[in-house]
């Protein structure tokens, strides 16, 4: 015979009664900067290149 499962609502978890955790706002809005930045700058890293990049192809740069 199986037992039926405990009803106990003491037994739940009291995780409900206490304050919902939040992340840390000012650390998440400098590693979302901190990101972006990064994503963004990865753009521009080429545009020093361009010219080397346009003479090895054999191609002219744009002015």
């Amino acid at each position: 015979m199986s037992s039926p499962p405990p009803s106990d609502i003491a037994a739940a978890p009291a995780v409900a009664a206490t304050e919902p955790r939040w992340a840390p706002t000012g650390r998440t809005i400098g590693l979302i900067c901190l990101a972006g930045t990064l994503v963004v700058g990865q753009l521009y890293v080429v545009l020093p290149l361009l010219d080397d990049l346009a003479r090895e192809w054999g191609r002219r740069a744009r002015p």
